[in-house]
């Protein structure tokens, strides 16, 4: 499917809203509201195998595959994904 697009809006269990483009802070954070989805483009020079740390975060899709998060931070070491050479689409 597309990505989003800035302003496009969108229906949860939570309410409406519309998508915003943000940019992280000096420490790499997005300052996300509680419930809040993240999407981003991440380009891959080569196939491989990530840990993606989820701390808060109930779930992750990379490419359209499902990945359990760590919605209580216990602080898991990382999540194994595979990103594929080229862009990798991440929400």
């Amino acid at each position: 499917s597309a990505p989003p697009q800035a302003g496009a809006s969108l229906r949860g269990m939570s309410g409406a809203g519309a998508w915003q483009e943000v940019s992280p802070d000096a420490a790499g954070s997005l300052g996300a509201a509680p419930g809040a989805w993240t999407y981003v483009e991440v380009e891959s020079a080569s196939a491989g195998v990530w840990l993606a740390r989820l701390p808060g975060a109930s779930r992750l899709f990379v490419n359209g595959d499902g990945f359990v998060g760590d919605p209580y931070a216990y602080g898991f070491a990382g999540i194994p994904v595979l990103l594929h050479a080229g862009i990798n689409r991440v929400l």
